[in-house]
């Protein structure tokens, strides 16, 4: 029976638990964002990441292990997936661990010429971009009082030829909350001012 995880608490496991804890870690569920998809012929690479970590995972496929190969192969970077795979520690590698599928779900998918690369970028790049509605996912800190492990259950909707993100909306699809920019800002420092807290980070 697979457990669901996030990114961090396989990064911390690795980092902090101890080796009847990393060992006690069999099959997992993730859910989150394809950072790159790279296709070897039989056997590919997913960087990924569910927006609980700054590092992402390494999931990997093969046509000896992995449901649907080809599928997997033409998942696009951005795509929202859920998979299940086993969680394997790889301690001579770059990083800690790495999730080998068994099956892939695409809940999302991402046009290709979705203009954002892998590498970190500013605001002002972002706001150049203008989408008629831009969207960026994270895990709302109203539902479950913040506690919401799933993430991105929340929408930032922009519009367009707006210079500033504050002029959009935040709307979580999962309980209802609709807000400002400000006051979702102002809520993740805890001061319940209206906003005004928020405001003077934009």
């Amino acid at each position: 029976m697979e457990e669901f995880k996030t990114v961090r608490e396989l990064y911390e496991t690795c980092r902090y638990g101890n080796s009847l804890e990393k060992e006690s870690i069999h099959d997992v569920e993730l859910e989150g964002w394809v950072r790159t998809n790279r296709d070897n012929g039989s056997v590919g690479f997913i960087e990924f990441n569910d927006g609980t970590f700054f590092k992402n995972a390494q999931l990997v496929y093969s046509k000896d292990s992995t449901e649907d190969y080809e599928a997997c192969s033409k998942i696009q970077t951005g795509a929202a997936i859920s998979i299940i795979g086993t969680f394997v520690l790889t301690p001579e590698a770059k990083q800690p661990f790495e999730i080998q599928l068994k099956s892939v779900v695409v809940d999302g998918t991402c046009d290709v010429d979705y203009p954002l690369q892998k590498k970190r970028h500013g605001f002002e790049f972002l706001r150049d971009i203008k989408p008629t509605t831009g969207a960026i996912m994270f895990t709302c800190p109203w539902h479950k009082g913040g506690q919401e492990r799933r993430p991105s259950c929340g929408l930032i909707t922009k519009q367009k030829d707006s210079d500033s993100m504050s002029v959009g909306t935040v709307h979580c699809f999962m309980c209802g909350t609709v807000s400002t920019l400000e006051e979702l800002i102002s809520n993740c420092f805890k001061i319940y001012d209206g906003g005004i807290y928020g405001a003077r980070w934009l």
